[in-house]
């Protein structure tokens, strides 16, 4: 090569240069789509922790009230075996049934159990028959003394055309089987345990009893 050659070196074209910054562009979209992507990844985790911190708290709070209650019944304890010279015994809490087995099915655990469970759940219908008849006060009393279950109203089933009782034979329990009473009047002579005379409004309501009066079981 003489001193009068001329180097030449070619210049990058413009579609190259161009396609290079798209190359660069989609690259860094890609790099900041993947960051917010893990951004809102921890963002979500971050709120399920938050919640599951708030139902531990609310648990810690309702066995925390618990907790107060009870030491507060306690410090009351001296006073009423006192007072229980002078003045008749408190009647047990009574409750229906289906509290009595919420009740029972949770202090399998521990009280502590009882009363987040009660804290925790809204719709839950022994939760809905505590909350309207003295709630945690019922809870702790039937924690401190002991409860007694609601006996379910019973009733007779009179037809109303024959003025027979609808009966059933206690050796099908299970068994739909009903005849018509023929023995003695069950609202002045006891009936035997091998007939069952009497009926819930539980049981009533299931059987198609539209033509049967009812009467109301007394002690």
């Amino acid at each position: 090569m003489t001193k009068f050659e001329e180097i030449y070196a070619p210049a990058t074209e413009p579609v190259t240069i161009a396609n290079n910054a798209n190359q660069a562009l989609h690259k860094n979209h890609r790099e900041w789509r993947e960051a917010f992507h893990a951004v809102k990844v921890q963002n979500r985790e971050l709120m399920d922790e938050n919640k599951e911190f708030e139902r531990e708290n609310q648990r810690l709070k309702a066995e925390n009230l618990s907790i107060k209650t009870l030491v507060e019944d306690a410090k009351q304890q001296p006073k009423v075996l006192q007072m229980n010279y002078c003045e008749p015994q408190q009647a047990l809490p009574v409750v229906p049934s289906f509290v009595a087995d919420w009740y029972e099915f949770h202090m399998n655990g521990t009280f502590s159990a009882v009363i987040a469970a009660y804290a925790l759940t809204v719709d839950d219908k022994a939760v809905v028959w505590l909350g309207e008849n003295g709630g945690m006060d019922l809870l702790c009393k039937m924690k401190l003394y002991g409860y007694t279950v609601e006996k379910p109203q019973l009733f007779y089933l009179r037809d109303e055309l024959t003025g027979q009782f609808l009966a059933k034979d206690n050796q099908f329990k299970d068994k739909d089987r009903y005849f018509f009473w023929t023995g003695a009047d069950p609202l002045t002579h006891s009936i035997g345990t091998a007939w069952k005379l009497t009926f819930t409004q539980q049981e009533i309501d299931s059987m198609d009893a539209g033509s049967y009066e009812q009467i109301e079981v007394t002690e």
